[in-house]
């Protein structure tokens, strides 16, 4: 696309002034994606040998937003590590979801490769002890959304009852949650839960006034989406 094709052209511009030295470099976001608008920075994650490395920076280039993500092999399996023990594959996407800017040794195309199979596999599954806490924290929020009188009240604790639910169904029930907090929460004008309609990341059912039963939590292999992009700085 001729847009992409300007962008990925732009990224290299700067990369060969402020950066000959990479090895490796990888333009991700949603440039890479293909979501081309006027708008849209450049998320550069650049390899280096070492110092100046690791360091993040944002600056215009050539009147475009950029955002620079620059590692040595050692920040940048740090991140990697990181995005796995917090179940976010920032850096995993920057690098796996991305259009290859320069590969002087193949360097570029095999962690492009090992980051797009992290993120493909997802992470490793919840323990019980995990689940039974992510489970805890939506239905709280629910009853405390259906205990609620005032409006602004309510849209709070729905917006952070969307972010539970999506921490705890996965960033591939992201549409079900929203569904659930939008549809299922609005009742006789007000926002509210209708606990008998089903809730993606607990399955609760109502049996009674004030009872919620809590029954398994829907496991997800996908990644919770979060902040993107952690870079050497987060």
């Amino acid at each position: 696309m001729p847009g992409v094709a300007a962008a990925v052209a732009t990224a290299r511009r700067l990369l060969s002034e402020e950066f000959p030295e990479t090895g490796a470099a990888w333009l991700g976001g949603s440039v890479a994606a293909g979501n081309v608008t006027a708008g849209s920075d450049l998320d550069i994650t650049v390899l280096l040998p070492g110092p100046p490395a690791p360091f993040r920076d944002s600056r215009m280039y050539e009147r475009r937003p950029v955002e620079l993500f620059v590692h040595t092999k050692t920040s940048l399996e740090h991140y990697r590590s990181k995005d796995r023990d917090r179940r976010q594959p920032s850096i995993m996407r920057l690098v796996g979801e991305s259009v290859v800017l320069v590969d002087v040794d193949g360097t570029a195309a095999r962690l492009q490769a090992a980051c797009a199979a992290e993120v493909l596999d997802g992470p490793e599954a919840l323990s019980p002890d995990e689940l039974a806490s992510k489970r805890y924290a939506v239905t709280d929020l629910v009853t405390d959304l259906e205990s609620s009188s005032s409006s602004p009240g309510s849209a709070v604790i729905s917006s952070l009852l969307w972010q539970r639910e999506v921490a705890a169904a996965g960033a591939a029930n992201v549409r079900r949650a929203t569904r659930f907090v939008v549809r299922h929460c609005t009742h006789g004008g007000s926002t509210r839960c209708d606990s008998r309609r089903y809730c993606p990341a607990t399955a609760h059912v109502r049996r009674g006034p004030g009872q919620v039963r809590r029954t398994s939590l829907r496991r997800s292999p996908a990644w919770r989406r979060g902040p993107d992009p952690v870079g050497p700085d987060a």
